[in-house]
């Protein structure tokens, strides 16, 4: 099947419904037979909490609204929120103390989509951070947040096919969204990735260049559209792009073609230099910003401020 057959197959809306509601049916069967059982109810409830909201979604494209945004997994939750307007993500590249606090303060705001764990904190603490962030955005002692926890390994996705699934499955409990930035790796390696955060109920994000300059001096003309067309054939349909740089042609061509069918992220805004102006023009909806919120001397007002920013009329 070509990548515009798949396209054009998604578009009957109702029938890839039902098909990703029977695969995931299925997969969560293959899925416990692996699974530690410590894990299993966890991985349990996200597979039905997903299932759920596809039925959901399903009696909505009855009812006639078929001009939806892509929306994200989430943990199966009573009281869930849709925040339809863009939303930040919260880059935690501060000192763990500091960004707990911060995450506290912020679990329940509808401005933060999600918070966006990195390889420094998982070198100071292991794994077992993202439990720490679990628990906090999950307290059975107050309201459930309905915020992301996305995983960004700096740069997951570039190595051999069996050893990314590993990675995966081994981050998969604990992460709603996992970043991989394949430059240098090949089609089997992201086919590697999608396949295994789908398997595991987690949305693969894909970066398709970097927010530095120079960036992509050992790499080869047309990197960026091979990345998008190998990826969406992965059935992996969300993408990060840098706010630093002006919108390639070839990714702006690419994007338009798949236009309907993807979710745009994008990051390196304010102190990186990147206005958030030309990616709401361009049709982003996921704004990842770090430094210019946890520097801020009020990184809640600077949260509000950014959000009004992204979301002007």
């Amino acid at each position: 099947m070509t990548i515009l057959d798949k396209l054009l197959e998604k578009k009957d809306v109702l029938a890839y419904i039902n098909f990703r509601i029977l695969s995931l049916k299925n997969d969560i069967n293959i899925v416990m037979k692996s699974t530690p059982d410590k894990n299993r109810e966890l991985i349990k409830e996200r597979f039905n909490g997903r299932i759920l909201e596809l039925e959901e979604l399903k009696t909505i494209v009855h009812q006639g609204m078929t001009q939806l945004k892509s929306k994200s997994k989430s943990y199966s939750r009573k009281n869930r929120r849709l925040n339809m307007k863009n939303q930040i993500i919260v880059a935690m590249d501060m000192e763990i103390p500091e960004g707990m606090k911060l995450m506290s303060k912020t679990r329940m705001s509808e401005q933060v989509y999600g918070y966006k764990i990195g390889s420094l904190w998982i070198l100071d603490s292991g794994i077992d951070i993202l439990r720490r962030v679990r628990d906090i955005l999950y307290d059975s002692t107050e309201a459930n947040s309905e915020q992301k926890i996305i995983l960004d390994m700096q740069k997951w996705g570039t190595d051999i096919p069996d050893i990314i699934k590993k990675q995966v499955e081994k981050v998969a409990p604990y992460v709603d969204e996992l970043i991989c930035c394949p430059m240098g790796a090949g089609n089997q390696s992201i086919k590697s990735f999608g396949d295994a955060c789908i398997k595991n109920d987690v949305v693969p994000i894909c970066v398709v260049e970097m927010t530095h300059q120079n960036s992509d001096k050992y790499l080869k003309n047309g990197y960026s559209r091979m990345i998008i067309e190998d990826a969406f054939d992965s059935d992996i349909n969300s993408f990060v792009i840098p706010a630093t740089k002006e919108v390639s042609p070839e990714i702006k061509d690419i994007m338009d073609f798949y236009e309907g069918s993807i979710v745009k992220y994008a990051t390196g805004f304010k102190t990186q230099g990147g206005q958030t102006k030309p990616m709401v023009d361009f049709g982003v909806t996921k704004f990842i910003v770090g430094r210019a919120i946890y520097e801020s001397p009020a990184p809640i007002s600077q949260i509000e401020l950014i959000y009004k920013e992204i979301n002007e009329e």
